[in-house]
């Protein structure tokens, strides 16, 4: 099933006109996400990639 162009720009629009609804609601468009910690130090792959650059990542 394919989809017209048309189709198209109505969806986006209505998304679009949705997303832009909650925004003026207040509500946060997007969820905080939250990751696990990282299974191995910072600095264990300290020659290719540095501990600073791990702990911001």
């Amino acid at each position: 099933m394919s989809m017209t162009r048309r189709q198209f720009v109505a969806g986006a629009a209505c998304a679009a006109l949705a997303l832009h609804s909650r925004i003026l609601k207040g509500e946060s468009a997007m969820k905080e996400i939250t990751l696990a910690p990282l299974p191995y130090a910072d600095d264990a792959l300290a020659p290719t990639i540095s501990a600073k650059t791990i702990s911001f990542h």
